[in-house]
């Protein structure tokens, strides 16, 4: 059913509870996981000077960043005895789990519970995917 689990997070509190959903599902069922964070690196090309080398410099920390959060699930999946892949990937974090879900059974995030204006205007990636995905989508809410 769900052998194939793709767990999004951004390192967040309700992406850690989505973590812990889509690790305790894959226990449950004996599927494995992929644990995906996306670089969301937006530079404007145009960008030069001292605020190209700011923005460089905190690249450099969105990426280790990054491989921290992964490396965590997969350790917390080795504890629970699930084996976890990671996956780094550069991008708009909404599009690039979209573009990865056909490879899988099903998609696993956490959500911001925004609505109102607030929703309107800055939208969400838990919602593009949950449009967008060829899969199913856990959305999990705290």
């Amino acid at each position: 059913m769900y052998n194939k689990i793709l767990i999004a997070t951004d390192g967040s509190n309700l992406s850690k509870e989505a973590e812990n959903q889509g690790l305790e599902l894959a226990k449950k069922v004996g599927g494995t996981v992929t644990v995906l964070y996306v670089e969301d690196i937006n530079i404007p090309s145009a960008m030069v000077g001292p605020y190209a080398l700011a923005v460089e410099e905190n690249i450099e920390e969105i990426q280790n960043r990054g491989k921290e959060i992964v490396d965590a699930v997969k350790k917390k999946g080795k504890k629970m005895g699930i084996a976890v892949i990671t996956m780094l990937l550069k991008g708009h974090p909404a599009e690039e789990i979209i573009n990865q879900a056909h490879k899988f059974d099903i998609v696993i995030v956490g959500s911001l519970g925004r609505s109102g204006l607030a929703h309107l205007l800055i939208g969400s990636v838990a919602e593009k995917v949950v449009r967008h995905s060829s899969v199913p989508v856990l959305v999990v809410k705290s």
